[in-house]
């Protein structure tokens, strides 16, 4: 492990140590001027990586979709551990936040180019205490979309949408997609309780392939259907779940001040 002092945030880039000060990217790199880039955001709890595996295969499927370089190696851990005691939050809950971009390269005729860079940052990330008011979006997800479902640095419609969100006293909104079904909310996956069975939108509605959901599936606890606004206008219960908050309850859907039950919380 590092034996320096923490006085500045660290990078790992392309195998290597960079202080953040010094991190820099091409002013033509394609993941800054195009948006052509993928990310993943994981949770470490005391310096230790979790799920790994679900994240980098969700992360290598982007990359393939996006036509970016394979990233070299695959084992996290050992660089997560040291990330987060060089930045100071190896004890804890931290951020880990993977990155690649396309570069500043053409893409060949196959529309596969160079990964200029991919990098790992890691800071102390601590659970939100209001609570989760969720309100339906004015704008649509498109289901067909090459990007459905994974999470490429094209993440301007999400930010707008959360700006438009807290505009309207929410913290969080719920994407409906072109054919009126419930997809995601900006930031996280969608679970209601109806009529005593807990429920997802199934990935054909163009919603994220979440980690958090997928174990919550694979644990039996849910199974993913079409679902519509009136599903969630009529639901007894709703929960988001993302990989670093876990599964929260919603207090509250579009501003009418339904209280909701706790759902049965998977560890994160």
């Amino acid at each position: 492990m590092n034996s320096e002092p923490v006085s500045s945030a660290w990078v790992w880039c392309d195998d290597g140590w960079v202080a953040e000060a010094d991190f820099h990217l091409h002013s033509a790199d394609r993941g800054v001027v195009q948006g052509m880039g993928a990310f993943e955001t994981m949770r470490a709890e005391e310096g230790v990586l979790l799920r790994q595996g679900a994240h980098l295969r969700r992360f290598a499927r982007a990359v393939e979709i996006l036509g970016l370089a394979k990233m070299k190696g695959e084992n996290l851990r050992s660089v997560v551990a040291e990330l987060c005691e060089r930045n100071g939050c190896s004890v804890g809950i931290a951020r880990i936040r993977l990155t690649a971009t396309a570069g500043v390269g053409r893409m060949d005729e196959n529309g596969a180019g160079d990964m200029a860079r991919y990098w790992l940052t890691a800071c102390p990330w601590h659970e939100p205490s209001a609570p989760v008011e969720l309100g339906i979006l004015p704008w649509r997800r498109n289901e067909r979309s090459p990007l459905a479902g994974i999470k490429c640095t094209s993440y301007a419609e999400n930010l707008v949408a959360l700006r438009f969100a807290r505009s309207q006293g929410w913290n969080e909104g719920v994407f409906l997609n072109s054919a009126d079904e419930v997809c995601e909310a900006i930031m996280a996956n969608i679970f209601v309780d109806r009529a005593g069975e807990i429920l997802t939108p199934s990935l054909t509605s163009g919603c994220l392939p979440g980690i958090m959901r997928g174990e919550i599936l694979s644990r039996g606890i849910s199974r993913e259907v079409s679902l519509g606004l009136d599903d969630l206008i009529a639901c007894d219960s709703m929960w988001i779940s993302s990989s670093l908050r876990g599964v929260v309850p919603v207090k509250s859907f579009q501003g009418m001040g339904k209280t909701i039950r706790d759902f049965p919380r998977v560890s994160p």
